[in-house]
């Protein structure tokens, strides 16, 4: 859409004729029409004027000597081509039409002598259609304009975004180093107490992480699940070092006691923040398909997958290892235990990935 002041904008029209009387008549025709009439009796005369000029309508005649008005129109549409270019001509031959329309693409062609009024409204018509190109390349050009100034500012979001997703990255690896020390210090406390149990937790920990990559785990979910494996023993601080240490079996009553230590993990646990959820995992680690297990006797669905694959790598652990009340089972009855009890006690598909790892990827125990 133009502007008022293009709207008001002097069109000025260049009438080109080797036949002075022929511009006389013409500039009187259209002076009352609001238009700025320039006249040159030959072509190089027109081009001349238009480079001084800016010249929005150009009528020209065909026959001129020197150079004709194709040649002329030829010129101004190479050097202005939004000018609306129209021939006016006594010589009517077919090929001087069809070159002036191909090689000075005009506008119309109109024969000598000429109707007044059509010749009036020819110019009217050119004149829209001047103002109607303009209007166009305006619209095209304001078009481009907010088309680069988008691109500019998609541009600059984009980096923004990146920036921010580099710095919430970089964030996140921070907490996640942070979290991860907390494990190690945790750890710590509970192999100053208990060095048989840390090192069951490492073991666990590193055959849990490769059962949840066999099984395609995220990266999300590797995280909580290495993470909960790291200390899923360490409820285990509120039992008493003796029956942790007691080299025979355990009582019914000392069993028990061993039991709490999920529930006292999680307590531990659960006010402390973290991006997993560490303390059910580690409160669901001993919960068994078919609902035999504790502290609550889940069933298959609600338990937690990472608690499922915590499960099986804590079976076959504690059993393939030494413990204080008997010697290691090794990790071949390990195996069996979890193949007899598989979609009975153990998640089908923990238990198929684990004895993968063993069976065809030749895992060993750290």
């Amino acid at each position: 859409m133009t502007s008022t002041a293009e709207e008001k904008e002097i069109i000025r029209i260049l009438v080109v004729d080797d036949e002075p009387f022929v511009l006389e008549i013409i500039k009187r025709l259209l002076k009352d029409d609001n238009y700025e009439i320039f006249t040159a009796s030959s072509g190089k005369e027109g081009l001349s004027l238009m480079h001084i000029y800016p010249i929005q309508i150009v009528l020209s005649d065909y026959r001129m000597p020197e150079m004709n008005g194709v040649e002329f129109l030829r010129e101004v549409c190479r050097l202005w081509p939004d000018t609306i270019r129209i021939v006016i001509s006594g010589y009517a031959d077919s090929q001087a039409v069809i070159a002036a329309i191909n090689e000075g693409q005009i506008y119309k062609f109109m024969a000598k002598p000429w109707n007044n009024e059509e010749l009036r409204n020819t110019i009217v018509n050119a004149v829209d259609r001047y103002r109607l190109l303009q209007a166009n390349m305006q619209l095209t050009a304001d078009l481009k304009w907010k088309n680069e100034a988008l691109q500019k500012f998609n541009k600059m979001l984009e980096e923004t975004v990146a920036e921010r997703t580099y710095e919430l990255k970089k964030s996140m690896e921070r907490t996640e180093r942070a979290f991860e020390a907390t494990i190690r210090v945790i750890s710590s406390i509970i192999e100053a107490r208990d060095p048989y149990t840390a090192g069951h937790q490492q073991r666990t920990s590193s055959l849990a992480s490769s059962i949840g990559r066999e099984l395609g785990l995220s990266d999300e979910m590797m995280g909580g699940l290495r993470m909960a494996a790291t200390i899923h023993d360490i409820g285990k601080i509120s039992v008493p070092a003796e029956i942790l240490c007691k080299p025979s079996l355990l009582t019914d009553t000392e069993r028990s006691l061993i039991q709490v230590h999920v529930q006292a993990g999680c307590d531990i646990l659960k006010d402390i923040v973290f991006p997993w959820s560490i303390a059910k995992i580690i409160l669901q680690h001993h919960e068994r398909m078919d609902g035999s297990g504790y502290p609550t006797g889940l069933k298959g669905p609600d338990i937690l997958l990472e608690a499922s694959i915590l499960a099986v790598a804590d079976v076959v652990e504690a059993m393939a290892s030494y413990r204080p009340y008997r010697a290691a089972l090794g990790i071949e009855s390990a195996l069996d235990e979890i193949r007899a009890y598989k979609n009975i006690k153990y998640d089908a598909t923990v238990v198929d990935a684990c004895l993968r790892i063993f069976d065809e990827q030749g895992y060993c125990l750290p």
